[in-house]
């Protein structure tokens, strides 16, 4: 199932994990030592080693990151999604350090990486969200399928320079003549989001069109006991009165194969009239500090405010499931990377919030992207404010779909793909979008004017 939004309140503390830097090396996760693999011509590539010491058992299901800076150089590491069983006491290492490559392009000035080789130390800060699997009927309780538990961090790491590959002059040599503004760096440069001024032209293009989209609904049982859920993600302007959400936001319990057997086998059900969708405008204030929704701050779909039209592809994949591990029975669940998961809330009038309607890149590159920018919305499950991210990917164009070269968290689930030309793609799961194009089709949006 979809990463639900399970506020902090209703959550069991799975780790002990403190809500600001840890003044100590025991918290729930430490950066055991971060290796230099290489500095090329385009981009410097890093492994961190991350440690993992629960104080409860559990099974671990990923942990995504967020918010991270090295040596005040935002960087984005794709989210963990290896399964671990956790015992209290023990110290647990990932089975793969973490790639981190840092593209020249995305630098204002190279000065920190400099600063990195010749000290051999780097300080890293940011969050970092664990997420333990659940069972059905647990999750249902908790109104998510996962109980996470969010820390932030802040740690001085030693860089280990591997000499037998790489000496500190050498790489010294190398980052001085990719320095920006010389005709390497000039000539790879797609957008420069480390610099003020460039991620401040991203927002007022881009960013400001973005809406934090929260679906919530019930589940009922036999004994009319009801069970709420809710799930989050990202909407995003297209044009002065509509918006696009991925479908998964407006039928969750269609995209879940367990809901899909539990409904299908006549054990649970959606409540009549449960089913509401809201929709914060970039900016606004979605919680408060005790996790409460801002609720009079959204647009939402029981007051009438808008009116969702969904695709009409039904695309869908039929599975075997048992309920009993006796009986198996034949269930459809919809595909989340498919012209399916593709929604459209239309406003009477113009649509609130910021932004234009963006730029679309009709013409996406057939060798894929290098650079491609996306947004997500904090950790997606504790925002307090609809504040977004910039984050930089790179994907390859296979079959007619984006695939991203490194997997992404759900948080950025129904983001634009933003190239240099603008909107190419819509993200829909955590390695894959769809081409803004095929979207287009699919929800009969018809010809948009591409604003320059």
């Amino acid at each position: 199932m979809r990463r639900a939004l399970a506020l902090m309140a209703v959550l069991p503390a799975l780790w002990a994990a403190p809500q600001a830097p840890p003044a100590s090396s025991d918290g729930a996760i430490e950066i055991e030592k971060i290796e230099l693999l290489d500095v090329g011509m385009e981009r410097v590539r890093l492994a961190v080693y991350p440690v993992v010491v629960p104080y409860q058992d559990a099974e671990l299901a990923g942990i995504t990151f967020f918010g991270l800076k090295l040596n005040d150089i935002p960087i984005f590491i794709p989210p963990v999604t290896e399964t671990m069983r956790m015992q209290v006491g023990h110290r647990f290492q990932l089975r793969q350090p973490l790639q981190v490559s840092i593209y020249y392009r995305d630098l204002s000035s190279l000065g920190p990486l400099v600063q990195l080789v010749r000290s051999g130390k780097l300080h890293l800060e940011g969050n970092a969200v664990f997420e333990a699997r659940l069972a059905l009927l647990p999750s249902l309780l908790l109104r998510s399928r996962t109980a996470r538990a969010p820390m932030k961090f802040s740690v001085e790491v030693p860089v280990t320079l591997p000499g037998n590959r790489l000496t500190q002059a050498a790489a010294l040599q190398v980052l001085q003549l990719v320095e920006p503004g010389s005709r390497v760096a000039r000539d790879k440069i797609v957008a420069l989001i480390d610099s003020t001024e460039s991620r401040q032209a991203i927002m007022e293009h881009y960013g400001k069109g973005l809406f934090f989209a929260l679906a919530r609904y019930s589940l009922v049982d036999h004994d009319g006991k009801r069970y709420p859920l809710q799930v989050s993600g990202i909407a995003f302007r297209v044009d002065a009165r509509r918006v696009i959400l991925p479908r998964e936001l407006v039928e969750p319990w269609r995209f879940d194969s367990a809901l899909v057997l539990q409904i299908k086998s006549k054990n649970l059900a959606v409540a009549e009239g449960s089913y509401e969708l809201l929709l914060w405008p970039e900016g606004a204030q979605v919680a408060g500090s005790g996790g409460s929704l801002k609720t009079e701050n959204a647009y939402s779909s029981l007051k009438n405010q808008f009116r969702i039209v969904t695709s009409g592809s039904n695309m869908s994949e039929r599975l075997v499931a048992t309920v009993t591990g006796k009986s198996a029975t034949l269930i459809s669940v919809l595909q989340r990377a498919s012209q399916s998961n593709l929604a459209l809330v239309e406003f009477p009038a113009d649509a609130p919030g910021g932004g234009v309607a963006p730029a679309i890149d009709r013409r996406p590159e057939p060798n894929g992207y290098t650079s491609l920018v996306a947004f997500r919305f904090g950790a997606g499950a504790w925002t307090e404010k609809a504040d977004p991210e910039i984050l930089s990917l790179s994907a390859k164009l296979v079959d007619g779909r984006l695939i991203l070269d490194d997997p992404i968290d759900a948080s950025a689930w129904g983001s634009p793909l933003v190239s240099a030309n603008g909107v190419v793609g819509i993200l829909q799961d955590e390695k894959s979008g769809i081409l803004f194009n095929a979207a287009a089709d699919a929800l009969k949006l018809g010809v948009m004017e591409r604003k320059p």
